[in-house]
């Protein structure tokens, strides 16, 4: 089961339905009025996405579970989506779907913490996807029982907690950082309301079509993709709360025109949002600086932004995560089921323009903060890459905790 010849020193293979079991704890809804319901999509990559209490009354038929401190909650429903959270809170008023596998450790075989690294490893994921998408149904699903039998090198426990700690770090530092952007980035588009939608005096409107130009993306070939030296932007490079998001840059093997590539600093905009669990219809991403000298292509379902005008990139991404322009997005959307943008949804776009003294003055006010962000941002691009090599190592005991320096 394990990929080394030899196991390491003091460590046993064993599997996940020995070390962990999936509980069916039935939620008490008596003498509470109100409760905190969480789905499916209500958590992500370890974060819950809401706490908010709603009627008991009026629920859908799959709010059972109960959930205690230490539950790790997994979704049974495409794991590659990464639906999962480990609860460290008191949950006495939490109800959850029956489509979450509620995963409990054996106490004296793993630590909590160790076990959560494990389930969300991007080894482990990978693994359960494999599993769900062999399934038959209608959408790839896991079961417990399908899982269970996966194999678990595990270490003493002092060692798991000790490798606990160490990707703890890893982690705290990231959240650190993306806390301070996420501070940095109210700041500036605060600033930015400031000085374009609220004391803009001297100003003209103008549409955002007189700013930029816009191109759609590049018609590549699947076959292409996983390989090469080149990358290929898709959708899932576009979030709502962050820059630019290295998952959805995919190697790919095959040549674009020139015309397709972008460079770090440049601008993205995606054109479709299949989902309200993702709300990236119309927003902007912006390259970062770990692309220089690489060959970047702009996929399908994006729009190049090329900016013509006398605002840098920095202050046009600003505006293009606006309100303003968010709530004209959505006004002018095509499509049910899948929303969609055009080229006129972007650039009919309204709004008053400084003059460039004006814009000179923000541009010299905004340039610190956004310096700062990208010098975070690659700061935890950096820990990422770190975390995510160093992880496999630690699992596996090609590394041993003794020779990490904390």
């Amino acid at each position: 089961m394990s990929s080394l010849d030899v196991i390491p020193n003091g460590w046993v293979e064993t599997t996940l339905g020995k070390v962990s079991q999936n509980i069916s704890r039935k939620f008490d809804f008596n003498s509470k009025k109100e409760v905190v319901f969480i789905n499916t999509g209500d958590v992500l990559n370890g974060k819950f996405l809401h706490k908010d209490y709603t009627s008991k009354i009026g629920l859908p038929g799959q709010a059972k579970k109960g959930i205690i401190r230490g539950d790790i909650l997994f979704s049974e429903i495409r794991p590659k989506n990464k639906r999962f959270a480990i609860v460290d809170f008191d949950a006495k008023d939490f109800v959850v779907s029956t489509k979450f596998m509620v995963i409990s450790r054996n106490p004296d075989l793993i630590n909590n913490e160790f076990l959560y690294i494990y389930l969300s490893s991007e080894k482990t994921i990978n693994e359960f996807n494999l599993i769900a998408e062999s399934r038959s149904g209608t959408f790839p699903q896991i079961t417990f029982d399908a899982i269970s039998y996966l194999p678990v090198l595990l270490p003493p426990i002092p060692e798991q907690k000790s490798i606990a700690r160490i990707i703890k770090a890893f982690d705290d530092k990231i959240e650190n950082l993306q806390a301070q952007n996420k501070t940095l980035e109210q700041t500036a588009q605060t600033i930015f309301k400031e000085w374009f939608f609220t004391k803009n005096k001297s100003s003209k409107e103008v549409n955002l079509g007189d700013l930029i130009e816009i191109r759609g993306g590049y018609s590549y070939k699947g076959s292409e993709l996983g390989m090469g030296e080149s990358y290929l932007l898709g959708m899932g490079c576009v979030s709502n709360n962050y820059r630019f998001l290295h998952k959805g840059a995919r190697l790919y093997s095959n040549n674009a025109p020139d015309s397709f590539l972008v460079q770090p600093g440049e601008i993205v905009l995606a054109t479709r949002q299949q989902s309200e669990n993702l709300p990236i219809l119309g927003y902007p991403a912006i390259i970062p600086q770990d692309y220089e000298g690489k060959k970047v292509i702009v996929g399908t379902n994006l729009y190049m932004v090329k900016n013509i005008s006398s605002l840098n990139n920095e202050t046009l991404f600003l505006l293009l995560k606006s309100k303003k322009y968010r709530n004209h997005i959505l006004n002018n959307s095509k499509g049910t089921t899948v929303k969609m943008i055009t080229k006129d949804s972007v650039e009919s776009f309204k709004f008053n323009l400084p003059e460039k003294e004006v814009i000179r003055h923000f541009t010299a006010m905004i340039n610190p903060i956004t310096d700062k962000i990208k010098n975070n941002a690659q700061q935890i691009q950096t820990l990422k890459q770190t975390r995510d090599t160093l992880l496999p190592k630690l699992m596996s005991g090609q590394i041993r905790v003794n020779d990490f320096k904390e």
